[in-house]
């Protein structure tokens, strides 16, 4: 789970995002982020995806997230 404050903010649009690859999820995956909704619209939204890097050190990509929510991360091969 990611917090990013404010609270109840979103991005419009998608902005690049990068985080630490702290699963060990393998070099070159791609993987679609869904974000749960807010107490007002409940359930997940597709906001992005993420691309492990060549180094598998970070997974980088655009995503338009709620600035404070869930975040899931589904292998796109698997969908």
């Amino acid at each position: 789970m990611w917090y990013i404050g404010p609270f109840e903010a979103t991005s419009e649009v998608g902005l690049p995002l990068r985080v630490e690859n702290r699963w060990s999820l393998p070099e070159g995956t791609t993987y679609a982020v869904y974000a749960a909704g807010d107490p007002y619209d409940p359930g997940w939204f597709s906001s992005g995806s993420l691309t492990v890097s060549s180094d598998g050190r970070h997974l980088e990509g655009e995503a338009s997230l709620p600035l404070l929510t869930a975040v899931v991360l589904v292998d796109e091969a698997a969908e």
